[in-house]
């Protein structure tokens, strides 16, 4: 048992004194060395990585080191880094520092090569200004977050074409594209709308709310509506249906569907009337050849497999297919079209009218006059 005391003991010494120096088990870890870096050694790595063509890592070394200390070279070297990046903005901003900052010991020819790279800088840069209604919106240039202490603007972008993103919260979002010349001040005016406002230009309008009922019935009027006198609401406005008969403006499909049959079987017809006479000539050539052959070889059978006239016989055979093929084809769109124009032109004679062709679409009117019986289709155009 003594042995177990002594281990109990010992387990509940060690567990008090983790309770009684809680800062030790919570001491904050050691610093990475990377922040302890000095300026001149984060400048080192940076061109390090530089040289490696590792321009994110250089670019936030640059950064970090041009914290610590505002240099000519850290800032040049910053700007060039930021020029390989595409961010022409930052660049003329770090290099305008770095000529300021230049000492004036140093050689002049340095000095020259920065303002030449700044003059370069500044053809590839253009400024924005956006004014916003309402005022106090968010502004993204290619999809990029605009510090609200710029703006409205003026503010640097790159030249070339650009996506702007104005936004508010309760206004739909304004996206523009626009494009910016080196130098240019370009100024960008948006109208936001609420969330649910029609766009310029919509006609859609919000529903009207129904009139209130009324506890009194109208008075019938005994007036006749009295006539317009613009002649356009006069040919714009519907004929009077005749007692007992109701015009309706809605499209029949069946008529429609029965008219395209007629078109279509007159169209079978026409195909008919041109084929069978083409297959009936093949026919009579291929009659007449066989007869010369028949003529000339002397007998009944001149186009066995032995005979001497097997070239002229397979002209006849060719002859003979073509014409039937011709002949059938042309019998068969004839039959085809006279039942299709029968069914359709027999559809559109009993949906007719008596008094004639209504606007629900193409009607027939059979009707007779002085100069005799006619058929008038109406309704179609």
């Amino acid at each position: 048992m003594r042995p177990r005391l002594v281990l109990s003991a010992l387990a509940g010494a060690v567990l008090a004194s983790c309770l009684a120096s809680p800062s030790v088990a919570r001491a904050e870890p050691p610093a990475p060395a990377a922040a302890q870096e000095t300026a001149d050694e984060l400048f080192r790595h940076a061109g390090q990585a530089y040289d490696a063509g590792d321009l994110s890592l250089a670019h936030s070394l640059y950064t970090r080191a041009f914290e610590k200390k505002k240099t000519h070279d850290i800032a040049a070297m910053l700007a060039q880094t930021e020029l390989k990046l595409g961010r022409p903005c930052e660049a003329v901003e770090h290099l305008t520092l770095a000529i300021a900052a230049f000492p004036p010991s140093l050689a002049d020819d340095r000095r020259e090569r920065l303002q030449r790279a700044l003059a370069a800088a500044r053809k590839q840069i253009g400024s924005l200004r956006v004014d916003t209604s309402p005022a106090g919106a968010a502004v993204q240039v290619d999809f990029r977050r605009v510090s609200d202490a710029a703006l409205p603007g003026p503010f640097c972008v790159p030249a070339g074409d650009r996506i702007v993103f104005v936004t508010r919260p309760g206004y739909a979002v304004e996206r523009r594209n626009i494009t910016v010349e080196p130098g240019q001040l370009l100024t960008l005016r948006a109208e936001l709308r609420p969330v649910g406002a029609p766009a310029p230009g919509d006609l859609s309008t919000a529903p009207l709310d129904p009139p209130a009922p009324s506890s009194e019935p109208p008075a019938p009027s005994s007036a006749p509506p009295a006539p317009s006198s613009d002649p356009r609401a006069a040919a714009s406005s519907p004929p009077a249906a005749p007692p007992g008969l109701a015009l309706s403006s809605t499209p029949d499909p069946a008529s429609s569907i029965a008219l395209s049959g007629l078109f279509v079987g007159a169209g079978a017809l026409l195909t008919g009337a041109v084929l069978l006479p083409l297959g009936l000539e093949e026919l009579g050539r291929a009659d007449a050849l066989y007869r010369d052959i028949t003529s000339r070889a002397g007998t009944t059978a001149p186009c066995a497999p032995l005979s001497d006239y097997r070239e002229a016989c397979a002209e006849h055979r060719a002859l003979s297919t073509d014409g039937a093929a011709l002949a059938n084809a042309g019998l068969t769109s004839l039959l085809a079209g006279a039942g299709l124009a029968a069914a359709a032109g027999g559809f559109l004679l009993l949906r007719s009218p008596v008094a004639g062709a209504g606007p629900g679409g193409p009607r027939v009117t059979v009707g007779g006059g002085p100069d005799g019986a006619f058929v008038a289709l109406k309704g179609v155009f």
